[in-house]
């Protein structure tokens, strides 16, 4: 994965995931999508999109496995002046000693037989969003109780003032290269179509995953969620 830097202020950053995760909550009436931040949040380094699609994620989870409520995400300074980041929901819950094996890949796929009212996936979404957030020197975890809902921790480490300065240079730097005027002595009726990839599963996180990662390489992406829809897509 191409990784792109950049300060991120957490306020902006909850915002715009709340506003992506937006229309799973309008399939969810009787569920309340709440947003709580704390002023003067410090800034933390790290790729925006790859946080963003972490958080997403997280509420993808928590709307699908609330019926009633409210789902609630607050940004605040928390413990040792570590950014917190805490999705909170009404939702089934899980059991307590379960909350480090849901960050296991394809954890919902093998456990699918006890969800069987509950909307099926691979389960990859929850080890990538862990994966995502080691990387950015943070850690998430999570905590429950079964018909008490759930809270979802993640935790990053804020940006000292110089490396947020030296990282908002590069960034600039990088963007103003990707904007330079590129010659191609290519004739327009010469270029080759890009390469089209179809991805398809039933897990959007992981499909909407596949998808960025593919069009960061040069690939034109179309998508499925079954295999009758994949099928018609092929065709």
């Amino acid at each position: 994965v191409e990784w792109r830097d950049a300060p991120i202020q957490p306020g902006a950053l909850v915002r715009d995931a709340a506003n992506a995760a937006h229309g799973m909550f309008n399939q969810k009436p009787g569920v309340e999508l709440k947003v709580e931040i704390q002023d003067g949040l410090p800034p933390f380094v790290g790729d925006a999109d790859r946080m963003q699609q972490v958080l997403v994620n997280l509420l993808n989870n928590a709307a699908k496995f609330t019926d009633q409520g409210a789902v609630t995400v607050k940004a605040f300074l928390g413990a040792e002046n570590l950014i917190q980041i805490d999705i909170v929901d009404s939702g089934i819950g899980f059991p307590p000693e379960e909350a480090e094996a849901i960050f296991d890949k394809f954890q919902q796929a093998k456990h699918g037989d006890t969800l069987t009212d509950r909307p099926k996936g691979t389960g990859l979404g929850l080890a990538i969003s862990r994966e995502i957030v080691e990387r950015h020197g943070g850690n998430i975890r999570a905590r429950s109780q079964p018909g008490k809902g759930s809270v979802f921790t993640v935790l990053l480490p804020p940006a000292t003032e110089s490396l947020a300065k030296t990282t908002e240079i590069t960034s600039r730097i990088e963007s103003f290269a990707a904007e330079e005027p590129q010659t191609d002595e290519t004739p327009p009726s010469d270029k080759r179509a890009k390469p089209r990839v179809l991805v398809v599963d039933d897990d959007e996180a992981v499909r909407d995953y596949l998808t960025q990662l593919l069009q960061e390489q040069d690939y034109d992406v179309i998508s499925a969620a079954d295999g009758q829809a994949a099928v018609a897509a092929a065709q």
